[in-house]
């Protein structure tokens, strides 16, 4: 079993690297989320390290949910000086979780404190969903 690809060398990419540390779902190791059911809804909380408020997105398509943050190197170093090894992760990443079709907006509260995102997801009625159409 080969631990490193064939091809490790400066030409190996970032992606390839972070497949190879953290597998094939690498926001899934950045983004990482503990998920809690209640009598009226789920709360997600997500793990942000040193992103801020205004670098996290919540987008809900079609019943999935992706969570998109970005977390910005460029400005430490900069302020900061020259980055000689960086193990921290910088860069935009997401997560996506399906939440039911029936979910909506509306249902649908979030916060942001201390590095962690907590979402909460009301309970929607499927069959409220449905609507019976009238044939004319």
């Amino acid at each position: 079993m080969k631990q490193f690809p064939d091809s490790w060398d400066n030409r190996t990419s970032t992606d390839e690297l972070r497949d190879l540390f953290f597998g094939k779902n690498a926001s899934a190791a950045v983004m990482k989320t503990d998920i809690r059911e209640h009598a009226d809804g789920w709360t997600l909380e997500v793990e942000l390290p040193g992103v801020s408020k205004e670098d996290v997105q919540l987008q809900l398509d079609q019943g999935v949910l992706t969570i998109t943050a970005q977390r910005n190197s460029q400005k430490q170093m900069e302020q900061f000086g020259r980055l000689i090894r960086q193990e921290r992760i910088s860069g935009k990443f997401s997560r996506s979780y399906f939440v039911g079709e029936e979910t909506t907006a509306e249902a649908l509260r979030a916060r942001f404190e201390n590095g962690i995102l907590t979402v909460f997801i009301a309970k929607q009625d499927p069959r409220a969903a449905r609507k019976n159409i009238t044939i004319e």
